[in-house]
């Protein structure tokens, strides 16, 4: 939920998620802004007006949704300093919350475990990926199956999907893409696309 104070000059926005807050605040006297990122907490928000509900800022600020497991592991996935400084912080929120049965928190938490790192082993692209599949949990390894669905023409992507079969209505399906760097293979996406 987004929150600004009432009066005309807004100096303090405040993002609330499941687990996390996530405060931005300009500081008026010298132009600076400063963000911060805390485990969810109740702010004082007397004098305080729900943002979304009124202009301008019902056209810029969307409903808020819970972020998924697949953008947890894309920023994993990402190699970047700034996506990793994200998750370093969302893995450190997260330790602070109670957000362990959330599919979000479980991500983070197998993702602290067993970051992603380059395949390793021999076999066919199937086993291999999810022989590697740090997104699956370990009490979830022994129902899970792979199959390869197709290779890029240049064949230095493929298109793999993993099946998890726990039991009835209890099934997971998730499409990964890995990809060919020199001669070995890495994660270069990972989406959940189906659950029952």
């Amino acid at each position: 939920m987004w929150r600004v104070y009432d009066e005309q000059s807004v100096n303090k926005i405040i993002l609330q998620f499941a687990s996390l807050t996530f405060i931005i605040e300009a500081e008026p006297a010298d132009d600076t802004i400063a963000f911060d990122v805390t485990s969810k907490q109740e702010p004082n928000t007397e004098h305080w007006r729900e943002a979304s509900t009124f202009e301008p800022w019902n056209t810029v600020i969307k409903p808020l949704r819970t972020i998924e497991s697949g953008e947890i592991y894309a920023l994993a996935l990402d190699g970047s300093p700034k996506a990793q400084a994200v998750l370093n912080k969302m893995i450190e929120s997260y330790e602070e919350s109670a957000d362990g049965g959330t599919a979000a928190g479980e991500a983070l938490k197998r993702l602290k475990a067993n970051p992603p790192e380059a395949l390793s082993g021999d076999g066919a692209l199937a086993e291999l990926v999810l022989k590697n599949a740090f997104f699956i949990d370990p009490g979830s390894r022994p129902y899970a199956s792979a199959r390869l669905l197709g290779l890029s023409e240049t064949k230095n992507k493929a298109l793999i999907e993993v099946y998890i079969n726990r039991r009835a209505l209890a099934e997971e399906w998730y499409h990964v893409v890995i990809s060919k760097c020199g001669r070995a293979w890495t994660f270069f996406s990972i989406t959940q696309i189906a659950v029952s």
